[in-house]
C-alpha cells in the first residue's frame, strides 16, 4: 500500500476550486467574511523522541513558528462555504548536541514547512444538512491527529495528514434524526533527517458511519451509532540491534463498531450523554507479528456544563480500544476534566487533566517470546494556558495571545529490566516510561473583513 502523495492536496484543490467557482455566482445574493491571518510563535519540547530519561538522554529542541493564512466564507440562503487555514515555516532553532550529532549536525534539518488547512461545502435546509470537507495537516505532533488513542508520544516524526469526509444529515418526521458519514483518510511519514532510521508507515483509512437517534420528549433522546471500515498500512522501517535497517509488515485491519447511546439535556447549559457497546477487529496481510482478532468493549460518558462567557466544564471517562497501533494495539480505560475559565470576554485560562490506562495484551500481540507479561501503562497528562484577545472589533478577536504549557508521564510495569522479557529474547531490553514536557506561545493577528449583509 503506497498512498499518493498527489491525492492529499488533490482534494483539498478541488474544494478551491469550488469555493471560487460558486463565489462569482453567489456574490450578489450572499454575504463574504474573509480573514487575514498572521502568526508568530515558539514552541518547546524537552523530550521530542519520548524516551525514558532514565536510560537515554531525552533531547530538547526549540522552534520558532512564522505562519501566514487567510479564512474565507460565503454564505447565501442555503450554501455555506468555507476555505482557509494557514501555512508557513517552523525553524529549529536549538537543540541538544546529542541530537545534533544524529541529524549530520545541522540543527536546521529539523524546520519543516508547516501547514493546516480545511475546506466545506454545506447546503441546508430545514429538514436536511449535506456537507463536503477536507482537513490537510502537516505538523510533527502525531496527537493533534489522533488524541491519546496513540501510545507514540515523540514529537520527532513529520507526516502529512489528510481527511476528507461527506456528511448527510436528516430528520425523519418529529422525532426520529439520522446521520450518514463516509471519510477516506491518508497518513504519511518523511524519512527522518541523519542516522535515525525508523521510519513509521503510510496508511490510510476508509470508514463509514450511520447513527439514528430518537427523541423520546424535549430533554431525552436514545439512539443507535453504527460505524465500520479499514485501516491498511504500508512497511514500517526500523532499525536492529546490530544498526540494520530491517523492513517491518505491519498488520492492516478492518473494523465494526455498534453503540447504543442516550442524551440528556437538563436545562440549555447542562448535558450528560452516554454510549456503550462493542467494536470487533480483523486483521489481514500480517506480518511477522501474527495479531489475534478480538472484541472489545466501548463505554463513553460525558458531563458537560457550559455558561457563556463564564466556563465550560466537561467530566468525561471512556474505555475502548485504540484505532492506530502500527501493531502495537491496547485497551485502555481513562478519565478526565476540561475547564475553560473566563476571566472575562476577552481572557480566559485552561486546565485540563487525564489520566489514561493502557493494558497491551502479549498474547493478542504475539509478544509471548519477547514480554514475559502484559504491558501495563499508567498515563497522566495536564495542561494548563490561557488565551488573551488583546483587541477585538465588533466582538470579533484581531489580536490575540495565547500560551500553553503541557505535561505527560507514562510509567510502565515494562521498564527495561531483565525480568520483563523473556529469557531466551536477545534484542533490546525497551523501557517504555517517559515524560515529556512542552510549551507554546504564539501571536495572532486577524482582522476580519465584511461584504454583504450580517
Amino acid at each position: 500500500m503506497k498512498p499518493s502523495k498527489f491525492w492529499i492536496p488533490g482534494s483539498f484543490l478541488f474544494f478551491a476550486g469550488l469555493f471560487l467557482f460558486l463565489l462569482i455566482p453567489q456574490a450578489n445574493a450572499a454575504s463574504a467574511k474573509f480573514t487575514p491571518t498572521l502568526e508568530l510563535g515558539y514552541h518547546w519540547n524537552n523530550n521530542i523522541m519520548a524516551t525514558d530519561p532514565d536510560q537515554i538522554d531525552s533531547i530538547s529542541v526549540q522552534w520558532a513558528d512564522y505562519l501566514v493564512g487567510l479564512n474565507g466564507m460565503v454564505k447565501s440562503k442555503n450554501i455555506t462555504l468555507s476555505l482557509g487555514g494557514d501555512a508557513g515555516y517552523s525553524q529549529a532553532v536549538s537543540s541538544t548536541k546529542d541530537l545534533e550529532r544524529l541529524v549530520k549536525n545541522s540543527v536546521s534539518n529539523l524546520s519543516y514547512l508547516n501547514a493546516d488547512l480545511i475546506a466545506g461545502f454545506d447546503y441546508t435546509n430545514p429538514r436536511l444538512e449535506f456537507s463536503l470537507t477536507d482537513a490537510f495537516k502537516r505538523n510533527r505532533t502525531f496527537s493533534d491527529i489522533f488524541g491519546i488513542q496513540n501510545s507514540d508520544f515523540s514529537n520527532f516524526y513529520l507526516y502529512d495528514d489528510n481527511v476528507a469526509t461527506a456528511t448527510l444529515k436528516w430528520r425523519m418526521g418529529a422525532h426520529f434524526d439520522a446521520l450518514a458519514q463516509y471519510s477516506y483518510w491518508v497518513t504519511m511519514f518523511e524519512k527522518p533527517q541523519g542516522d535515525i532510521t525508523t521510519h513509521y508507515g503510510n496508511s490510510y483509512q476508509q470508514s463509514g458511519e450511520f447513527k439514528l437517534m430518537y427523541k423520546i420528549n424535549p430533554k431525552v433522546s436514545a439512539g443507535l451509532d453504527l460505524q465500520g471500515g479499514e485501516r491498511v498500512y504500508a512497511e514500517n522501517t526500523q532499525r536492529d540491534t546490530l544498526g540494520n535497517e530491517i523492513k517491518q509488515k505491519v498488520s492492516s485491519y478492518t473494523y465494526l463498531q455498534e453503540l447504543a447511546e442516550v442524551d440528556f439535556a437538563f436545562d440549555p447549559r447542562t448535558s450528560l450523554i452516554v454510549a456503550a457497546g462493542a467494536n470487533q477487529r480483523q486483521f489481514f496481510n500480517q506480518g511477522d507479528f501474527k495479531l489475534k482478532d478480538e472484541d472489545y468493549p466501548v463505554a463513553r460518558i460525558n458531563f458537560i456544563r457550559a455558561v457563556k462567557n463564564q466556563y465550560d466544564l466537561t467530566l468525561s471517562g471512556e474505555c475502548g480500544s485504540n484505532t492506530y497501533g502500527l501493531n502495537e494495539y491496547f485497551t485502555y480505560y481513562q478519565a478526565g476534566v476540561l475547564f475553560d475559565y473566563y476571566i472575562r470576554k476577552q481572557l480566559h485560562l485552561t486546565a485540563d487533566v487525564i489520566y489514561k490506562n493502557d493494558t497491551f495484551s502479549r498474547s493478542s500481540l504475539d509478544l509471548e517470546e519477547i514480554w514475559a507479561k502484559n504491558r501495563v501503562d499508567g498515563i497522566i497528562i495536564a495542561e494548563g494556558g490561557f488565551t488573551w484577545d488583546m483587541l477585538r472589533k465588533q466582538d470579533v478577536p484581531y489580536l490575540s495571545l495565547s500560551a500553553k504549557y503541557e505535561y505527560l508521564d507514562r510509567n510502565s510495569n515494562i521498564d527495561g529490566k531483565d525480568n520483563d522479557y523473556e529469557p531466551g529474547y536477545g534484542g533490546l531490553h525497551y523501557s517504555y516510561n517517559t515524560t515529556v514536557q512542552s510549551a507554546f506561545v504564539q501571536l495572532i493577528f486577524n482582522p476580519s473583513i465584511l461584504i454583504g449583509p450580517r
